[in-house]
């Protein structure tokens, strides 16, 4: 599904050079950025929780957390009392997301319009465990016609192409295999 330019465009709007975030980057701001101080994360994601402008920014990088906590998460989005120790402090998978980005490393750095995120997140369709139930059944039963086949039509098949391979006139015959009742 193509997303329209106008849409991307107003998720991601330019903020300017790094002088101009001090107006622009606050507690809960939803940035993105390029990151030339990485470790692991050269474009991390981050809801700001602590900004200092010229030394730090301090915040979750949403890439670490799985969908449910990125839900969660982002309903701190523009939130300006969203910090460390309100909302982070004692929950370790928030904790193990928490990063510090010197300020000298961050480039081109992007605010994102949480509220639309928030709708498209929003509208995402869960997952009913019933109806997965439903697809694995049929696709367990799908699987089993084409390895298991009945003996019956195995049989019918076997004896079809037999005929079809023999010269006309001649009747196959099945060679005579001992049975395992059979004393020798």
């Amino acid at each position: 599904m193509a997303v329209p330019n106008d849409l991307i465009e107003q998720i991601f709007r330019r903020v300017g050079s790094n002088k101009q975030l001090t107006n622009n980057v606050k507690k809960g701001s939803l940035i993105t950025f390029n990151y030339i101080f990485y470790k692991n994360d050269p474009y991390p994601l981050v809801i700001a929780s602590t900004v200092n402008p010229g030394s730090k920014i301090w915040g979750i990088n949403l890439h670490y957390l799985t969908f449910n906590y990125i839900k969660k998460t982002l309903r701190n989005c523009n939130n300006p009392f969203f910090s460390y120790a309100g909302s982070i402090k004692g929950d370790s998978f928030l904790q193990n997301a928490y990063r510090s980005y010197k300020w000298s490393g961050i480039k081109q750095i992007k605010v994102l319009d949480c509220d639309v995120l928030l709708d498209a997140i929003g509208t995402t369709r869960g997952i009913d465990p019933a109806e997965v139930e439903i697809i694995r059944k049929n696709a367990e039963e799908q699987i089993n016609k084409q390895i298991n086949p009945k003996a019956n039509e195995v049989n019918l098949k076997t004896l079809n192409n037999i005929q079809q391979d023999a010269p006309t006139g001649i009747i196959p015959t099945v060679p005579n295999v001992p049975s395992i009742n059979d004393p020798e």
